[in-house]
């Protein structure tokens, strides 16, 4: 082990490799920043440029890549009110609450923060039980997929403690927007209306465009709100200390769950963010400041969608199955290089699994340093009139969502989720659980139909698998904690 480590180190420290990683990272960042242009994208885009390049320089182009693009996301989603990628949906909550403040150079230092801290963790978890939790990962069925599903279906109580009918109502409308589509299972279109495009489905990206950010130009373009951002406070500086004495601990947690939910394929770090996030509110002496711009809520979030850059390795470097959409990139770039992952792998060629442990690492520091300079240049941004921040606001979402496929129905939903988002805000519906519906949804029902499949029809196949009764458990642990902590909190 501590040999095989030596060798990763000495492979991840060459000045090709490092070169290659710090690259990696600030297109990374550039790419989560650019709203539609997400990991997957932005790793795309850089595969072919791996094809000369030597295995292991390759490989690291790519982490950096996946580094960089989480961090990324939470820029926009903390400036301009919508996420640069998915999984910083949850960022938004009180990232973008807290630049409405004349926070938001705090927010960004939060932010970079806890997303330092959290792929620092996921690093020193890979390193340690990759082989393990990649084994462990083989455990996990459409049940056990369908109960983890569950049980993020019960952060939407946790999320709309004043008003759990509403939250409810805006779940049940996202979870009807993932069963737009083609039937996984049977092939025909459901809710389509004869429309080919809507028989594609509706993109995660373009419709969290949709529901946050046109949703608020219309709501501002109605009232505009009055923000002072000449009081916004520019400077290059680390986070202050008692802030991060106040958001280590929630970092260090949010991480670590975050890389083992990572570790799960297919979990995501869009799940694994609004778990963390709503884990960290149900914990917290003070869960109403949650969604009014904290710095633990941009923590937990920032912390867990990082965490799951290691964690998602782990089952591809292991097992050979892809975590998650970029990872799956990263293997076919293995593929193409001649590297057979699996358990072999770390023992035929210790260079590549260890050398790409260190590069998390490694890309971990670059991410931390050119994420100070980003903020910089961000911040300056937002001191354009908010006329012109507005009008660009709108060209870049309108941009990323067409980006994504090159397919105009993408603007059409993006306008027509806007325009719901706004009357959906103007009675007070939140929107948060919309959008949580809309990313379980369609895990929730493939998991459950293939299990019922496998078992011929048996719901008990759902509490007779322990690690899904497990989770069932937490589920039910989960909401009746939430239910106590409203009324407790209605109470007082």
């Amino acid at each position: 082990m501590l040999q095989s480590l030596w060798i990763g180190i000495q492979t991840a420290f060459g000045p090709a490799a490092l070169l290659c990683t710090a690259l990696g990272v600030a297109v990374g960042i550039l790419g989560g920043a650019m709203p539609g242009i997400n990991a997957s994208i932005t790793t795309a885009l850089l595969l072919p440029f791996t094809y000369s390049m030597e295995p292991t320089e390759a490989l690291m182009l790519l982490v950096g890549v996946y580094i960089g693009v989480n961090y990324g996301g939470s820029i926009p989603a903390i400036l301009i009110g919508t996420p640069g990628t998915p999984s910083a949906g949850a960022t938004l909550l009180d990232g973008h609450p807290m630049r409405m403040q004349g926070k938001a150079s705090l927010a960004l230092n939060v932010s970079l923060t806890a997303s330092t801290v959290g792929n620092l963790v996921s690093g020193v978890i890979l390193v340690a039980v990759a082989l393990p939790i990649a084994k462990a990962a083989l455990r996990f069925g459409p049940a056990e997929y369908f109960s983890l599903g569950v049980l993020g279906l019960t952060l939407i109580a946790g999320l709309t403690e004043k008003n759990v009918i509403k939250g409810i109502f805006a779940a049940s409308l996202g979870l009807f927007l993932s069963t737009v589509g083609a039937d996984e299972f049977l092939g025909r279109p459901r809710f389509a209306f004869g429309s080919i495009d809507l028989a594609q489905g509706i993109d995660l990206v373009p419709a969290m465009m949709g529901l946050f950010a046109m949703g608020m130009m219309i709501k501002d373009f109605w009232k505009p709100q009055d923000l002072d951002s000449n009081k916004e406070e520019i400077k290059l500086s680390v986070l202050p200390l008692n802030v991060f004495k106040k958001i280590f601990p929630i970092s260090l947690f949010s991480g670590t769950l975050g890389t083992f939910i990572g570790a799960l394929p297919g979990a995501g770090a869009s799940v694994a963010s609004f778990i963390c996030y709503n884990q960290v509110k149900s914990m917290s002496k003070e869960p109403e400041k949650f969604g009014t711009g904290c710095v633990e809520g941009v923590a937990a979030a920032e912390a867990s969608n990082n965490g799951v850059t290691g964690g998602a390795l782990i089952p591809m470097l292991g097992l050979g199955i892809p975590g998650s959409g970029t990872t799956a990139i990263i293997l076919s770039a293995m593929i193409i290089h001649g590297i057979v992952p699996g358990p072999n792998l770390f023992i035929s060629k210790p260079e590549i699994p260890y050398g790409l442990f260190v590069a998390v690492f490694t890309g971990t520091i670059f991410m931390y340093l050119l994420g100070l300079l980003y903020t910089r240049m961000f911040l300056k941004v937002i001191m354009l009139p908010q006329e012109i921040l507005n009008t660009a606001i709108v060209a870049i979402v309108l941009t990323g969502a067409y980006a994504v496929q090159r397919d105009t129905f993408d603007l059409w939903v993006v306008f027509t989720l806007g325009i719901a988002s706004f009357f959906l805000r103007r009675v007070k519906v939140p929107i948060t659980p919309l959008v949580l519906g809309l990313v379980l949804g369609a895990t929730v029902e493939r998991s459950m139909r293939r299990a019922l499949t496998l078992s011929g029809g048996s719901w008990s196949t759902f509490f007779t698998r322990p690690l899904s009764a497990v989770l069932l458990m937490g589920a039910v642990f989960m909401l009746g904690w939430t239910i106590y902590r409203s009324h407790k909190f209605a109470k007082k």
